[in-house]
């Protein structure tokens, strides 16, 4: 060997071994989240990263760079697409335009790990990658179903189904057309603007989860929610999939690892959470009015082929497998 390939084959070696060096160093990634801090939602993202932080010392850390305030919700997905993030926690409503076929998370009345065993979250993980550049970590948010909550006490159709027919009801994108179904009336408003838009007789009720209903006072303008609820939110952690290919084995399989453990602890905590807040509703005088066997298993039905129909007006090849994936338990 001459001297000058001697030296060049020495400067590629060098190069290679600072490179595989630089991935088995501690990776700090950077994340967001598309809810304010104090915002309940937050709350099993903070805890999740925590417990990464503490454990993956040396390997990998996730640094928080913010919420909405750091980087508009709507341009989060895009920010973790080209690599401005490396990893996202939000609900899939904020890219239903890139990834459609993620909204069926909320049609789902299965656990999160079910939906891991049936395989419809490795089917999601490979739509991620093609339209959002991104792997699916975990679905951080079952337990935790939306209800209707109304001022005044509500009245049934001859099928037991709730007539809300001529009632504005706060809303949100995923379940608009049941509400409509229903025969209300769907008004857009921010949660900030609920309490004000309840007194004031602007709405007559609204949709909310189980969840971070008490934090925001609500129990105080209505007096009646139906049972059961419906759908299930849809709080998922990303992470951009070059970024994710990068790391080392030990890093992905340590990511990994801990993301599909709170998966499972997310789920408790939410139905822990949900209980404590029917208490609290409970407690400032809100009455649960529960529908009927047959009606129960109807309105279920409406809210979440509602899902479903959206689902197909825009993705309609996958729909119906990861529907079925997402409602049926093996």
């Amino acid at each position: 060997m001459t001297n000058i390939n001697r030296c060049f084959g020495l400067a590629v070696f060098g190069l290679l071994s600072s490179s595989l060096g630089a991935y088995a160093q501690e990776v700090t990634l950077k994340a967001a989240g598309a809810f304010p801090e104090p915002f309940y939602f937050m709350t099993p993202f903070f805890d999740f990263v925590d417990e990464v932080n503490e454990e993956g010392k040396g390997l990998v850390q996730i640094q928080y760079v913010g919420g909405p305030e750091s980087i508009p919700t709507d341009q989060q997905p895009l920010a973790l697409r080209n690599g401005v993030i490396d990893v996202l926690y939000s609900s899939t409503a904020y890219y239903t335009g890139i990834v459609p076929e993620a909204l069926l998370l909320q049609a789902s009345n299965i656990t999160p790990v079910q939906a891991r065993e049936s395989g419809a979250l490795d089917d999601l993980d490979e739509v991620y990658r093609e339209r959002l550049n991104a792997t699916f970590l975990a679905h951080f948010g079952g337990g935790a179903n939306f209800h209707i909550y109304l001022k005044n006490e509500p009245t049934l159709t001859e099928a037991g189904l709730p007539d809300l027919a001529g009632l504005k009801i706060r809303s949100a994108p995923n379940y608009t057309k049941f509400l409509e179904k229903l025969g209300a009336t769907p008004v857009t408003i921010p949660p900030a603007e609920v309490n004000t838009a309840l007194e004031r007789g602007v709405v007559d009720g609204i949709g909310y989860p189980a969840v971070a209903f008490t934090q925001n006072g609500f129990q105080n303008y209505v007096g009646y929610r139906i049972d059961p609820g419906f759908q299930q939110l849809d709080l998922v952690l990303n992470m951009n999939v070059d970024v994710f290919n990068r790391l080392s084995d030990e890093q992905r399989d340590f990511l990994v690892e801990k993301a599909r453990d709170w998966e499972e602890k997310v789920f408790e905590i939410n139905s822990q959470q949900a209980a404590s807040e029917k208490a609290e509703m409970e407690s400032a005088g809100m009455q649960f009015f529960v529908l009927d066997d047959a009606a129960s298993t109807e309105y279920l039905d409406i809210a979440s082929s509602t899902i479903l129909e959206s689902v197909k007006e825009r993705a309609p090849d996958l729909a119906d497998e990861l529907f079925s994936k997402l409602t049926t338990a093996d």
